[in-house]
């Protein structure tokens, strides 16, 4: 899943697991939505899964702090920081906090302590009112390296995941969590 250049994402808006698919519809896996754990502070937690059922990673949806992405090992490969006004928004930062709370706002992308990229909307605005919603994710350098794009297909959150050839092994999987974030950060469904 991390080498395809198209992954769809498809899934029940938040209810339960979502599957991943290339771009000739070939299942290649899924993220399956793991039980509660009430110490971890988390709104959701899910393991992105091949399709022989091995973990590759997993994402973390945290209460008020960063969403974390995990290796299947349970190591911290990067955090999905809240940004605003260009800068990453510290947790000391309660007002920062509040006003991002309304959907996927921008998001640093942050590793090791540096910020290697940053999760964004499209710099151009829709050319018409029914085009779908977007999300880029950028590297360091504010190049493209991935664009999420949301749909709506009989009541599922379906999301396409475009992968440039380029993008380094962390952005690749920040790209193909930013479905799973998206859906559960704009409020849809129940």
């Amino acid at each position: 899943m991390l080498t395809e250049g198209a992954v769809v994402i498809n899934g029940a808006r938040r209810r339960s697991d979502y599957e991943l698919y290339d771009q000739d519809s070939r299942a290649i896996g899924a993220a399956v939505r793991l039980p509660q754990d009430p110490t971890a502070g988390c709104r959701a937690r899910y393991e992105f899964r091949d399709p022989g059922g091995r973990s590759l990673f997993g994402v973390q949806l945290r209460v008020g702090g960063a969403d974390l992405i995990v290796e299947s090992d349970g190591t911290l490969l990067a955090r999905l920081e809240r940004s605003w006004d260009g800068r990453p928004a510290s947790d000391s930062n309660w007002v920062v906090r509040q006003i991002q709370r309304t959907g996927l706002a921008p998001r640093w992308v942050v590793a090791d302590g540096e910020v290697i990229g940053r999760l964004t909307f499209p710099r151009q605005k829709p050319r018409w009112k029914l085009e779908s919603p977007r999300r880029i994710v950028e590297d360091h350098s504010g190049s493209e390296s991935a664009v999420v794009t949301s749909f709506e297909l009989g009541g599922a959150a379906t999301f396409v995941v475009d992968v440039r050839e380029t993008a380094e092994r962390r952005l690749r999987v920040i790209a193909l969590v930013t479905g799973v974030v998206w859906d559960w950060r704009e409020g849809r469904g129940p």
